[in-house]
């Protein structure tokens, strides 16, 4: 299926298979941010000043691994008004790298 890459600050500890750990991309600090817009705002800011770390580590990934990188989520997506920070990372990636991040 992939690399599971871990890029939130927690995650589950019934997880079954071993986590590739992103700091770097973890929205450290925003956790108690729960207007959307505000935390969409404060995580591209801290993603835009981490620019060449987080592409130069993204391409470290990718030739580190010989499988496509899954990019996780702990959210439960399925219930109303749940959001999450992976999907903003997934746009930003695509809008720097030109690459389609696929939601699974």
């Amino acid at each position: 299926m992939g690399v599971p890459i871990r890029t939130s600050v927690g995650a589950p500890r019934s997880f079954p298979a071993p986590l590739v750990e992103w700091p770097t991309v973890m929205p450290w600090g925003l956790l108690e941010v729960t207007d959307p817009a505000e935390f969409r705002r404060r995580y591209r800011h801290q993603l835009h000043r981490k620019t060449p770390k987080i592409l130069a580590e993204l391409q470290e990934l990718q030739d580190g691994y010989c499988a496509p990188l899954v990019l996780l989520c702990f959210e439960d997506l399925s219930r109303p008004g749940v959001w999450c920070h992976r999907s903003l990372l997934a746009e930003w990636i695509s809008q720097h790298t030109g690459e389609t991040i696929p939601e699974r």
